[in-house]
């Protein structure tokens, strides 16, 4: 949990808002696919003043400190 808040605290707001959204409400189906429903999308595009290819932009790089910082410090 600390590695994730530290990772975390080195992005911007947005990154953080649409990040900790997807993992909240982001599932998968049973084909392997990741769904998130569309009106969650509409108001994140909204709220953040973002557009699609943005918040996907937001998303990875979220994941990317994450993962680096996992790799770095290892999850514990």
């Amino acid at each position: 949990y600390e590695i994730i808040k530290t990772a975390l605290d080195r992005l911007s707001t947005k990154h953080k808002i649409v990040y900790l959204t997807y993992m909240q409400y982001e599932f998968e189906l049973k084909d392997g696919k990741h769904y998130f429903k569309q009106e969650f999308l509409k108001k994140l595009r909204d709220q953040l003043g973002l557009s699609q290819a943005s918040i996907r932009k937001y998303k990875q790089e979220a994941k990317d400190k994450i993962d680096e910082y996992l790799k770095i410090y290892g999850a514990k």
